[in-house]
């Protein structure tokens, strides 16, 4: 008799649920197969389904050309994972389509370049600035709104003007639930957003776009050495300390 599908489990819902894929060693032998197969990128191996684990389970399923991705686990996922069970012809063509978009798809690269052309820009007067005029939103705090500009001329479909992002905790809340193209990366990459909480309360204060990894190296607007989420320049900054940073996050559409 065949052995019975391992039941989808989706994360937001892991309260709610009875399923050995919330917490425990079957959660564990799957970030460890993730992690393995690179699409973990080092997500913690501690049992527990959380955000991270969701967004790695995505990350495999679009790679490995599940036709409608998601962050349920589940089903023979560990299978194509420790692969025991392989893409078919149908799955293989989409995963080569994904490369290709993925080749062809330099916005971030273009963001990064708008951002650097901007360096040394100023507001004048307080909070009056290019940036905030095209996005029908001037005269307020604007590394966000910078942020946006930058990527929605890059050719982001992630990022609109008006609409995403004016509010720095709005881009942690969308990464964090893998909505609007955005996702929590726990190693950043050139390209990808750096978010920061000066004073550790939970709430995102400044934003700025990740130019080199490591070290940290950044574009930020609205800022300066005296102030840092509301200097009124667009400056590079060399000199972020770990334990501001809230989070990365990698922008993929």
């Amino acid at each position: 008799m065949g052995k019975a599908p391992t039941r989808d489990v989706e994360p937001g819902r892991l309260l709610h649920l009875a399923s050995p894929l919330m917490t425990g060693p079957d959660v564990k032998a799957l970030q460890k197969l993730l992690n393995a197969t690179g699409y973990g990128k080092g997500i913690d191996e501690d049992g527990e389904y959380g955000p991270m684990t969701a967004q790695a389970v995505y990350r495999a399923k679009f790679w490995l050309g599940f036709p409608r991705p998601s962050q349920l686990a589940g089903g023979n996922l560990n299978e194509y994972l420790a692969g025991t069970v392989k893409p078919d012809a149908d799955m293989r063509k989409l995963v080569s389509q994904r490369k290709k978009a993925a080749k062809e798809n330099t916005f971030r690269k273009q963001a990064l370049k708008l951002a650097k052309s901007k360096i040394g820009t100023a507001e004048t007067p307080v909070n009056i600035q290019e940036f905030g005029q095209w996005y029908g939103m001037n005269g307020v705090p604007w590394c966000a709104i910078f942020v946006t500009w930058c990527f929605a001329n890059g050719g982001s479909k992630s990022f609109a003007r008006r609409s995403r992002w004016a509010y720095v905790p709005y881009v942690l809340n969308d990464a964090h639930a893998a909505r609007n193209g955005l996702t929590v990366a726990k190693t950043p990459e050139a390209g990808d957003l750096v978010l920061y909480d000066w004073d550790s309360d939970g709430v995102c204060d400044h934003i700025g776009i990740v130019e080199k990894p490591s070290p940290l190296v950044t574009i930020e607007g609205n800022t300066s050495p005296t102030d840092n989420s509301n200097g009124g320049q667009v400056m590079r900054r060399t000199d972020r300390a770990a334990s501001d940073i809230a989070a990365f996050v990698h922008v993929s559409a």
